[in-house]
């Protein structure tokens, strides 16, 4: 369409949750983010890690972090987008990315020991 600019450079979005997320955009389409027990995930020392999605076009993502900028994902960078271009130091970020989620796996032997069975309602 006349007047309108598009950006030609990509983005690549990180997001730290398993099954990753969908975000319905303004347009009536989804942005739909990897988690990290898709292929290609960036491994973490705790069993989780960071899902990566290739090819955001800027525009979407902008949609996401306007109207859903107070979700938990976008307000406390779960997910977090960086040029293709530069993908290398969102993986960085991503493997110091260390806050807990609370969707990490565990180890059920270590914490089967922490599980006095109280609390558990039949």
């Amino acid at each position: 369409m006349a007047g309108e600019t598009k950006s030609t450079t990509k983005l690549v979005v990180f997001c730290k949750l398993p099954s990753g997320i969908a975000f319905p955009l303004s347009n009536g389409e989804q942005l739909v983010l990897k988690g990290w027990h898709h292929p290609g995930a960036i491994g973490a020392a705790d069993g989780s890690g960071h899902g990566v999605t290739y090819g955001i076009d800027p525009d979407a993502w902008a949609d996401v972090k306007k109207r859903y900028a107070s979700h938990p994902v976008i307000a406390n960078e779960v997910a977090f987008a960086q040029d293709q271009a530069k993908a290398d130091e969102g993986a960085e970020k991503a493997q110091e990315h260390t806050d807990r989620v609370g969707l990490e796996p565990i180890n059920p032997a270590a914490d089967a020991s922490k599980d006095d069975g109280k609390g558990i309602e039949a």
